[in-house]
């Protein structure tokens, strides 16, 4: 369409260049034949501009709905992801705390997770019986790696064309699962082998946590646990809140979506 529209506007000027040439001659008719063959010729250029206007507005609005309801459909089985991603997060951060419709998700919203509370993790969470003897750190890890999976998918196969604060927010939280270094050093106390040493090294790990001598969240902003094993706690307990806020993010954005495409 577009290579149409310049070639029927180099025709016409050309006709009315060779149009108004001739004008000084006694060929007249020739003039008024060229003259108004250059003007329907301009004509005919108007009506495509606005017809290709028209066309470009339908096929971006086409897109628009293609994306539109990509998006919603994955964003059904997204749901279901977060909602176990925060069960496992309510087990680490609230741990008394036996609903998650309890969290606050609201990104302008503080849940007032401190790190203290992370001193439970290595107990069975509360929340999710129907786990068994998992410990609620372990629950948060394998939903925590099912919803960033999910999010990748969903970065990988939707274009975000008309939705690109949808994908920063996705694109940042499997940013902040991904550079995540903390886990094998969090776990490594449910893997020691002898149980005795494996309950003394959790009580241990449980009560430096719990410490009120040590500030370790000021202490690592400060540089000062590089090497130290609480720094690896500290990690959790940042990226935690940081992944939260994201959902809340993304769960704030999601439902822009759907209220202007009639969805509550």
């Amino acid at each position: 369409m577009k290579k149409l529209f310049w070639l029927l506007f180099g025709t016409g000027l050309a006709i009315a260049v060779i149009a108004f040439t001739l004008s000084d001659n006694t060929l007249s008719y020739f003039f008024n034949f060229l003259l108004g063959l250059s003007t329907n010729i301009f004509g005919l250029i108007i009506t495509i501009f606005f017809a290709q206007k028209y066309i470009d507005a339908v096929e971006t609005k086409n897109r628009k709905a293609a994306e539109t309801n990509e998006i919603l459909r994955h964003d059904r089985i997204m749901q279901q992801f977060i909602l176990l991603y925060l069960e496992g997060y309510a087990s680490i951060a609230i741990p008394n705390k036996l609903d998650v419709s309890e969290i606050h998700i609201n990104v302008a919203e503080d849940d007032e997770f401190a790190f203290t509370d992370l001193a439970g993790m290595y107990d069975a969470s509360l929340m999710i019986p129907k786990k068994g003897a998992k410990s609620s750190i372990e629950i948060y890890y394998e939903n925590e790696e099912k919803l960033a999976k999910y999010v990748m998918n969903v970065i990988e196969n939707v274009n975000f064309e008309f939705y690109p604060e949808l994908l920063d927010t996705l694109t940042e939280f499997y940013r902040i699962y991904i550079k995540s270094d903390e886990k094998e050093i969090v776990l490594w106390p449910l893997t020691v082998d002898d149980l005795d040493n494996r309950k003394l090294i959790i009580t241990a790990m449980t009560n430096m946590i719990k410490s009120k001598d040590n500030d370790w969240v000021a202490q690592n902003a400060k540089g000062k646990l590089n090497g130290n094993v609480m720094k690896s706690y500290v990690t959790l307990y940042l990226k935690a809140r940081e992944e939260r806020k994201l959902i809340a993010k993304y769960t704030q954005e999601i439902n822009k979506v759907k209220l202007q495409n009639g969805q509550s």
